[in-house]
């Protein structure tokens, strides 16, 4: 089994499949690594899942281990962004705690009251999954269903790019934020105090509570996130296992696959991680709801719009969208020209990629 930091596993599983190297079995899986990888590098395991492992899987986070139909893992997370808001800064800024935005508009005007000095708003890095996570608040898609036709000059996605804008616009959103990789820095400037509201992972509200590595013990609340059209919408970040189709130990390698999903280590990961289990059972588990009591907005936030959009050419959307998000940050181009630009490029990456598969 190996895991490799975020931004080196496309080198990685490339290597082994032009090597056909066998020498690891088990390979560390997300929705877009199912779709670029599993015809080519993970093996097929449709029908070969016990059965009792996969009636006990959340909806959601089984569909992400799917590519057109066929399986190439097993999810160990049922995970999706909630929102989290330090309770602190709210009292400070005037606001109630126990009081969370319940729209977009809200969102940015306690934003604009929780930012001074050194504090900001929030933190929302100008990429494609939090536009993701916007647009299906929207009750519009970034893509059409079968992930052929780019939608980012529709109705709704102008919607949420103007969100964005607006958002940029007002001055909340912390200027490190064009600069913040991934979601896992955004969580430990939030611990860290920098900013007042955001939409994180269920993981960052148990690590806030780690006096190693927080300052905000005590001090932070969670609910859902708050929507632009509809009351939310969120963005899933499930994660898996998949087997390298070159093992030579396949039956042992899903072995271990099935054992991610036993009740102890599903128990593990929504008590010791603090991230909402695949299982069923354990996502009701009472040991995790009383370590993880975010798990219940988790359970509130599954009832909305959580696509990831996860795709072959997810990584090359990715960049160029947060290419143009970037300029309108900067007050380079409002909401149209944005989609505008945006449009025709994206399309030409969906074509190319459909167009090599025929």
């Amino acid at each position: 089994w190996a895991q490799f930091p975020a931004g080196e596993y496309d080198v990685k599983y490339s290597s082994y499949l032009v090597a056909e190297d066998s020498s690891v079995d088990v390979l560390y899986a997300w929705e877009t690594v199912i779709a670029k990888y599993g015809p080519v590098l993970l093996e097929d395991i449709t029908g070969k899942v016990n059965q009792a492992v996969i009636d006990d899987t959340v909806a959601a986070a089984q569909s992400s281990v799917l590519w057109q139909g066929t399986q190439y893992g097993v999810p160990f997370d049922s995970n999706m962004a909630i929102f989290l808001w330090n309770t602190e800064l709210y009292e400070k800024a005037g606001l109630d705690p126990a009081t969370p935005p319940q729209n977009f508009t809200e969102f940015i005007e306690f934003g604009k009251k929780l930012t001074s000095g050194d504090n900001y708003g929030t933190m929302l890095p100008p990429e494609f999954f939090h536009y993701a996570v916007m647009i299906n608040s929207t009750g519009g898609p970034a893509l059409s269903d079968d992930l052929k036709t780019v939608l980012v000059d529709s109705a709704e996605s102008v919607q949420a790019l103007q969100a964005m804008s607006d958002l940029f616009a007002s001055g909340v959103n912390d200027p490190i934020s064009l600069s913040v990789p991934n979601s896992i820095e955004q969580g430990k400037n939030f611990r860290a105090g920098r900013f007042g509201h955001y939409f994180g992972f269920p993981n960052h509200f148990t690590l806030a509570q780690d006096e190693t590595q927080s300052q905000v013990v005590g001090k932070v609340a969670y609910g859902i996130i708050p929507g632009i059209n509809l009351r939310s919408g969120t963005g899933n970040g499930v994660e898996g296992c998949a087997i390298n189709r070159f093992s030579k130990q396949k039956d042992m390698a899903l072995a271990f696959l099935e054992h991610t999903m036993s009740p102890e280590v599903q128990q593990y990961i929504g008590v010791t991680w603090g991230r909402p289990p695949a299982s069923i059972a354990a996502l009701d588990n009472a040991d995790a709801l009383a370590k993880s009591p975010q798990f219940a907005a988790v359970k509130e936030q599954a009832g909305y719009t959580a696509k990831r959009y996860g795709s072959p050419f997810y990584d090359d959307l990715n960049k160029l969208y947060t290419e143009e998000f970037l300029k309108m940050a900067n007050g380079d181009q409002n909401a149209a020209d944005t989609a505008a630009a945006i449009q025709p490029k994206a399309q030409q990456i969906v074509d190319d990629y459909w167009a090599s598969v025929s």
